[in-house]
C-alpha cells in the first residue's frame, strides 16, 4: 500500500446496542489489517453498552455523549478525537469480513482521487443476499435508493466502479476531506446523510468508489420500513436540504417541482396504507426546510465555491429508467425494509 499500512480510525456509532456490540467489536478486532483504533461513541445509552466495553475491550476509545445526538453528530463527534489518516463510520449491529479494511485500505490508499470508499453490504440473517452495492438516485423524481438491495448475490456487483454514494453502514473517508467538508450535516438526525457526504465529496473533486471485496454483514432492521412514518419525514426531508444545497441553480429550478410533485403523488397513494397522513409528513418536511433556510444557504455558500466538477457528472451516477423505478417501487422498497 501507498502509505506502509496508514493508522485507519474505526467509529461505531452506539444507543443500547450492547446486544449487538459484542459480535460487531469481536469481528472488527479478528480483521487481517492490524493498524487500527476503534472509538466507540455511545448516545447516552441506558443498557450497560459502555461498561460493557471498558470490561471487555479496554483498548478501545469511548466517546459518552450526554444524550442522542443522532446518526450525523454523534459520528462527527467520533471524528473529533480520531487519529487515523482514514476515518469508517460503522453501524454497531454489523459483522465484518476478515478483510474488509485491508481491501477499504488498499483502495484509498492506492489511488489519490479516491475520497470515499464503501463495500457490498450483505445481510446477516442470509449472507448471499444484498443490501447496498452502492447508492443511486432516479433522475428525474431523486428517488434515492441502494443498488441490489434484496438481490441475491450472484456476482451481478463484483466490479470496482465509481458510484452516487455507499452506505453509512460502512463508510470510508479521508480525515482530511472529511473535516474540510464540514462533516456530516448535523441537521440531519436519521437518513440520507451518507447520500450528501457523498455527493459533496464528488463535487469537490473526488470519487466515490465501490468494491465489492471488502464484505460487510448487517442486521435487519424490522422499524424502518418503506410505510414508516419516521423514515418517511427525515428521508424526505432530509433530501430536500441535500438538493438545495449540491446542485446548481439551474438543475434546481428543474427538479425541484419534479421531485416534489412525486413525493406528493407518492405520499397520497401510501396513505392508502397508512394510518398516518403521509402527505401531512411531506408538508411538514417542506416546513421544517423553510425554516431552515437561511442555514442551508449559508452550507450551500461553501458547497458552491468548493465545486471542482458541475452536475452532469453527478448526474452520469444517476439512472433514468421509468421501467427500473417501477420495478424498485413495487418489489424493493415498498414491501421491504432495511
Amino acid at each position: 500500500m501507498g502509505s506502509d499500512y496508514p493508522l485507519v480510525s474505526v467509529i461505531i456509532l452506539n444507543l443500547n446496542g450492547q446486544n449487538f456490540l459484542k459480535r460487531c467489536l469481536h469481528s472488527v478486532f479478528s480483521s487481517d489489517y492490524t493498524n487500527f483504533e476503534v472509538i466507540v461513541v455511545d448516545n447516552a445509552s441506558t443498557d450497560g453498552s459502555v461498561d460493557f466495553v471498558k470490561s471487555n475491550y479496554p483498548i478501545v476509545k469511548i466517546v459518552q455523549n450526554p444524550r442522542n445526538y443522532g446518526y450525523a453528530k454523534g459520528n462527527n463527534e467520533g471524528a473529533k478525537v480520531s487519529q487515523g489518516k482514514y476515518i469508517i463510520f460503522l453501524n454497531n449491529d454489523t459483522e465484518v469480513d476478515a478483510n474488509w479494511l485491508k481491501e477499504l485500505v488498499k483502495v484509498i490508499d492506492n489511488y489519490p482521487t479516491v475520497g470515499i470508499c464503501g463495500g457490498k453490504i450483505l445481510a446477516l440473517s442470509n449472507r448471499n443476499i444484498i443490501l447496498s452495492a452502492g447508492g443511486e438516485i432516479f433522475l428525474p423524481i431523486m428517488l434515492y435508493g441502494e443498488r441490489g438491495i434484496f438481490e441475491e448475490d450472484v456476482g451481478q456487483y463484483s466490479i470496482y466502479e465509481p458510484v452516487l454514494s455507499v452506505s453509512g453502514a460502512a463508510l470510508m473517508i479521508r480525515k482530511d476531506l472529511f473535516k474540510k467538508l464540514g462533516g456530516f450535516d448535523e441537521r440531519y438526525v436519521a437518513y440520507c446523510e451518507e447520500v450528501d457526504l457523498c455527493w459533496r465529496v464528488r463535487l469537490s473533486g473526488f470519487e466515490v468508489i465501490y468494491t465489492p471485496k471488502a464484505k460487510i454483514f448487517h442486521k435487519l432492521g424490522g422499524t424502518a420500513s418503506w410505510l414508516n412514518p419516521q423514515r418517511r419525514f427525515f428521508s424526505r426531508r432530509n433530501m430536500i436540504a441535500t438538493l438545495m444545497k449540491n446542485l446548481s441553480f439551474k438543475n434546481q429550478i428543474f427538479l425541484f417541482p419534479t421531485f416534489l410533485l412525486f413525493s406528493i403523488m407518492e405520499s397520497l397513494f401510501l396513505s392508502l396504507f397508512n394510518t398516518r397522513n403521509m402527505v401531512a409528513l411531506m408538508v411538514k418536511a417542506i416546513a421544517w426546510n423553510i425554516s431552515q433556510l437561511s442555514v442551508t444557504l449559508a452550507l450551500r455558500e461553501n458547497v458552491q465555491k468548493t465545486r471542482c466538477i458541475n452536475d452532469s457528472e453527478v448526474f452520469r451516477l444517476m439512472r433514468f429508467n421509468i421501467a427500473n423505478l417501477i420495478f424498485e417501487l413495487s418489489r424493493k422498497r415498498f414491501f421491504g425494509s432495511i
